[in-house]
């Protein structure tokens, strides 16, 4: 059955994309994060779309593949953003019944700026981001994405560690997040990072509104609701 049995298809992919508006907003964070063993890059913020999401797989050999820093994001990030997350959703395209997550129109501007975005950088590029918003006494990770040529270098894996010690700076509890079960990138991707399935009795009232959200345009059978409690 499709994930998106109860709109048209190109209802359900606008749904997609829209989803997670109007959530409280952060005040920009201060401080970047440094990636052990790397150097941060002395380039110039990248401006234009296209650039900014250009990392040929010659270049990413050369260097590679490092992360050169995790930094919070600018707004000129935004067309670059938008594109790395456009292009990650590429990867559904062979997976039956999700092929309306592909055909989704790029995440708004708005979306992003209702949280808090933090950036990859390699070659003074972005080539992944993560935005988290507060929610519940909780962070809600509500979008985790990385450009495809830059896949398999540990640049989800950096961004998850920070969105996590970010909880921690935040005072949050855990860290949460809502997502699709199968496919490997997915549940099984976070379980691997020491996310588990979140108890019914600790979904709080705005996380469980994102849940009825995605319940008018997503097969819910197809879902999970995951957390990751802070220790500290």
């Amino acid at each position: 059955m499709a994930a998106f049995a109860c709109l048209r298809r190109s209802e359900a992919a606008s749904a997609f994309a829209q989803e997670g508006r109007g959530h409280p907003r952060l005040s920009a964070p201060r401080r970047s994060t440094w990636v052990a063993g790397t150097r941060p890059s002395a380039g110039p913020a990248m401006t234009s779309k296209q650039k900014s999401v250009r990392i040929s797989t010659r270049v990413a050999g050369l260097y590679g593949g490092r992360i050169s820093m995790i930094r919070p994001g600018r707004p000129e990030d935004t067309g670059a953003l938008q594109s790395i997350e456009q292009q990650a959703r590429s990867r559904y395209a062979g997976l039956a019944g999700f092929e309306f997550v592909c055909a989704a129109p790029a995440i708004s501007a708005d979306r992003l700026t209702a949280g808090e975005t933090w950036v990859t950088d390699l070659m003074g590029a972005p080539v992944g981001f993560a935005l988290v918003q507060p929610m519940d006494g909780y962070l809600y990770l509500a979008n985790i994405s990385v450009a495809p040529a830059a896949a398999h270098r540990g640049v989800g894996s950096a961004l998850l560690r920070r969105v996590i010690d970010r909880a921690t700076e935040l005072g949050a509890s855990a860290v949460t997040l809502a997502t699709f079960r199968a496919p490997p990138w997915n549940g099984p991707w976070f379980r691997r990072h020491g996310f588990a399935s979140m108890p019914e009795t600790d979904i709080g009232r705005d996380l469980r509104a994102v849940l009825t959200r995605h319940a008018g345009f997503l097969d819910m059978a197809t879902r999970e609701t995951l957390w990751h409690p802070v220790v500290r």
